[in-house]
């Protein structure tokens, strides 16, 4: 029924042009096109982002409207141009560089027609009728309305242009272009999967191969010609000289073309169809490690960046895990400008990272608007929400973040994360949190970096201290006995002068425990350290002695060598990437619960851990050794 109520709307449009001279189907079109610029939100939204990747700069109100009339008149007339008689045809149009047409088809190879979405681009049909004798096809995409593809059809072929439909054309295009003929492709639209990443306006954009193999197959040449708008109701067809694609690759070939298309939308910007999305970003493939014919950037051209907003974790043991992630969205793209949003105390840690390019922190009070705000003067391309939350959906959606990627849950559903990764990516019950969101990078069309980034860690760098942590935020069921830490690191004063105590503010009690009883050669800064002077002690530890913490992940990613002590949670779920790392851990029936506090109120996890046990994993780490697990134990130097 839709299909008829388009079918006879185009037909009643027709024959209300029939009526009009071509002036007064460009004016006609001018006065609709009010229509589309206050009911297209979405199409309007595509004009300013086209624009700004093009030129740089937002478009005015003012000239919005003036595209807008442009290719609504250009429409009409399109409509309108076929039932015309020849001498009005011939009125309306002029044709220039002809010379660049005849001079291609004297080489008896055929001629490959590029061509864009410019002007009244119908009209190009009807430069067949000024070369008598010369046989002219295009390609063409069939439409989903039966009845419309038949009517356009059969408008396109009155003047004697042959329609090649995309199915199967490959075969018929190299037929006629072996026997001398045109044809005709238009390649200014994004040409998906199966398309080059190559500069456009210098801005990647997934460009058409098809006319490079055309000439590369048949040794037809390329010509340019355009459509241009000479005034109301008049048009030039203009062609170009030809772009050399012999013995070069098919990305440079695209890469020149789009160089020829830039120059044809720079002379006349109000011909161009803008509402098409020529840098639409696949979903949710956005990244291009994985790209099928991959990526041609010639040497010495800047590309104007990608812009990639990640949604940190808000804990810092998060944070530190998902590193690889955040290295992996960096080596997606050759363009990729890598933003990380964040709260203000994991700043430090991100700033530290020298592939990330922008680090923006969140606002006080947690405000989203003020959060938006920020987000909002950058325009980003698209935005990995990590988070699990509503909060960082409405960041990302108030900021102006079209494209907002994530895992669909908690109710987030295909309006709020738009970019959906498979629910069955997020991560199987027994492996490690971090590898979901690695399987996440190749469904987002990149490939997951292995090795785990570095916090700093120096080779060179003497490690003098012992550093104990205590603490953990999680709850009770994390914390071991702050006693026994200062039992273990006695044990090993031999090895370690000098023990250094860290923390939160929340920390402080258990930090004074552990100081009291080590006594001499001991200091607590627990709740004095930012995150950078916390970083450069750990960076100085011989050995780290901690809880199921961020401490323990920070700890790894500095290099230093780390014991951790597992309590209600899962060593397999949560034990740090980094190497380096010994885990401690004792089985019970109840464990893991992964609760804040033992709802039985024994905490066997924990108190079965004896200091001999955590002092021995120590020993070994301080001399090097890896050796076989702990009889009972977890002993794990592995990352995942």
């Amino acid at each position: 029924m839709l299909d008829w109520a388009v079918f006879l709307f185009v037909v009643g449009l027709e024959g209300l042009c029939r009526r009009l001279s071509l002036s007064g189907c460009v004016r006609l079109g001018g006065i609709l096109s009010v229509l589309p610029q206050w009911l297209g939100c979405r199409y309007n939204a595509v004009i300013e982002e086209n624009w700004r990747h093009a030129f740089g700069e937002p478009v005015s109100r003012s000239w919005r409207g003036e595209l807008w009339r442009r290719m609504c008149g250009d429409l009409l007339a399109s409509v309108r141009f076929p039932s015309l008689d020849k001498e009005a045809r011939a009125r309306a149009v002029t044709v220039m560089g002809e010379r660049h047409l005849r001079g291609a088809l004297a080489a008896g190879k055929g001629v490959v027609l590029l061509t864009g979405h410019l002007g009244a681009w119908e009209i190009l049909g009807q430069a067949a009728e000024r070369f008598p004798g010369v046989r002219f096809s295009t390609l063409f995409q069939p439409l989903r309305n039966r009845r419309l593809n038949r009517w356009v059809r059969m408008r396109r072929g009155s003047v004697g242009v042959r329609l090649l439909s995309r199915g199967g054309a490959w075969r018929q295009a190299c037929e006629r272009l072996r026997g001398g003929e045109v044809v005709a492709v238009f390649a200014d639209q994004h040409a998906g999967r199966g398309g080059i990443w190559t500069p456009f306006f210098g801005k990647l954009a997934s460009t058409s191969p098809l006319p490079g193999m055309l000439a590369a197959r048949t040794g037809a040449t390329i010509v340019p010609v355009a459509v241009e708008t000479l005034g109301e109701g008049r048009w030039a067809v203009h062609f170009r000289a030809p772009v050399e694609a012999r013995g070069v690759g098919l990305g440079e070939v695209a890469h020149r073309l789009n160089l020829v298309l830039e120059e044809m939308i720079r002379r006349a910007p109000g011909d161009w169809f803008w509402v098409h999305e020529r840098w639409k970003i696949p979903n949710p493939e956005f990244l291009l490690s994985a790209a099928r014919r991959g990526c041609h950037i010639p040497t010495g051209v800047a590309l104007k960046p990608f812009r990639i907003l990640l949604r940190a974790p808000n804990w810092l043991g998060d944070a530190v895990m998902q590193l690889r992630l955040v290295a992996s969205l960096k080596a997606g793209r050759p363009d990729a400008h890598l933003s990380v949003l964040c709260q203000p105390r994991l700043a430090d840690l991100f700033r530290r990272l020298p592939f990330i390019d922008e680090v923006i922190e969140t606002a006080v009070r947690k405000s989203v608007l003020a959060t938006a705000t920020k987000l909002r003067r950058r325009h980003y391309d698209v935005a990995l929400l990590v988070p699990a939350s509503w909060r960082v959906v409405l960041e990302a959606w108030f900021g102006g973040v079209r494209r907002r990627a994530g895992y669909r849950l908690r109710g987030r559903g295909r309006f709020a994360i738009n970019h959906k990764v498979p629910v069955e990516g997020h991560g199987h019950r027994w492996e490690h949190q971090s590898l979901g969101w690695l399987r996440a990078v190749e469904c987002f069309g990149g490939k997951a970096v292995t090795e785990p980034p570095a916090l700093g860690a120096s080779s060179g760098l003497a490690r003098t201290i012992g550093v104990i942590a205590p603490g953990a935020e999680y709850g009770r069921a994390k914390r071991w006995p702050a006693e026994r830490f200062a039992e273990v690191a006695r044990g090993l004063r031999p090895s370690v002068e000098e023990w250094v105590i860290v923390g939160s503010a929340g920390d402080a009690g258990a930090a004074a425990s552990v100081a009291k009883r080590l006594g001499d050669g001991c200091r607590d800064v627990s709740g004095h350290t930012s995150l950078n002077e916390l970083i450069e002690l750990l960076r100085k530890a011989k050995v780290v002695l901690c809880n199921d913490s961020g401490v323990m992940h920070l700890a790894a990613g500095c290099g230093a060598p780390v014991v951790a002590v597992f309590g209600s949670t899962e060593p397999r779920l949560t034990r740090p990437i980094h190497g380096g790392v010994a885990i401690v851990r004792r089985h019970v029936p109840c464990s893991p619960c992964f609760c804040r506090e033992c709802p039985l109120g024994h905490y066997d996890c924990l108190q079965k851990i004896e200091v001999g046990d955590v002092r021995v994993a120590a020993g070994r780490l301080l001399e090097g050794v890896a050796g076989p697990p702990i009889r009972g134990l977890a002993w794990e130097p592995g990352p995942p």
